[in-house]
């Protein structure tokens, strides 16, 4: 099933696996997806297995690494392996270092990679790894928004004991701390914006976890969905896990 995620066609996982070629149409048609197929079995997802047992700081600082990947991230196939890319203005120097540092947590026997594109100010930061997908089954072919994106059953595990931290990559990636005029005062906010209804939910989900309770708006022009916390509670909550973007 991993194979078939991975774009491989039937002929192809067949000669792989050395599997008939009818046993592998009837499994993809009977499962279709990894996590059925592990659901099925009573076995542990390929994700949890590679985080547990290792250092107590890798699921720690995973929500943080989910929510950079999910807010501005992407992963794509090379050759031999598959590489994580997360996007950040070149203006928030300390952000991108934290972004290297935390990547670096997760990937310890990886290279994390930067650097500046060309005539842009966007700094490209890339990780190498092989079980990305496993890692990240939000992985599949096509723009986020354009298919479904939910998290898997450890993914929700790990997200409800540090839900501040999936708040601070998404916040971070693709969200904003900014001040709005009021009459005549500056009160400040917190928005997230995003096309994808699932990873908005995702967002407003792990907000509800920390007592956090923000707005939504559809913007029909530029099909985003726009989420805002500006109640003063939950400001003083937000401030907490990230008071600027720097």
């Amino acid at each position: 099933m991993e194979l078939w995620e991975c774009g491989l066609n039937k002929s192809q996982i067949s000669k792989k696996c050395k599997l008939d070629r009818g046993t592998v149409r009837s499994i993809i048609k009977k499962y279709g997806a990894v996590a059925k197929l592990v659901e099925a079995g009573g076995l542990k997802p390929p994700g949890a297995c590679l985080l547990e047992g290792s250092s107590p700081s890798r699921p720690t600082i995973y929500p943080y690494i989910l929510g950079l990947y999910l807010g501005d991230g992407y992963i794509n196939k090379q050759s031999r392996t598959y590489k994580l890319r997360i996007f950040q203005d070149a203006k928030y120097v300390n952000l991108i270092q934290k972004h290297i540092s935390s990547l670096q947590i997760l990937f310890p026997e990886n290279k994390v990679s930067s650097y500046r594109r060309p005539n842009a100010n966007c700094i490209d930061i890339s990780v190498h790894n092989n079980m990305l997908p496993s890692l990240f089954p939000q992985h599949g072919i096509g723009k986020k928004h354009a298919r479904k994106i939910h998290l898997a059953g450890w993914q929700e595990n790990l997200v409800i004991q540090n839900p501040q931290l999936i708040l601070s990559g998404l916040v971070e990636s693709d969200g904003c701390i900014y001040f709005a005029d009021q009459k005549g005062k500056e009160y400040l906010r917190y928005g997230f914006a995003n096309k994808s209804k699932d990873i908005v939910d995702i967002f407003m989900w792990a907000a509800e976890l920390i007592g956090v309770k923000p707005t939504i708006c559809f913007n029909k022009k530029d099909e985003i969905y726009r989420v805002t916390i500006s109640k003063k509670q939950d400001i003083y909550i937000m401030l907490n896990i990230i008071k600027s973007k720097s």
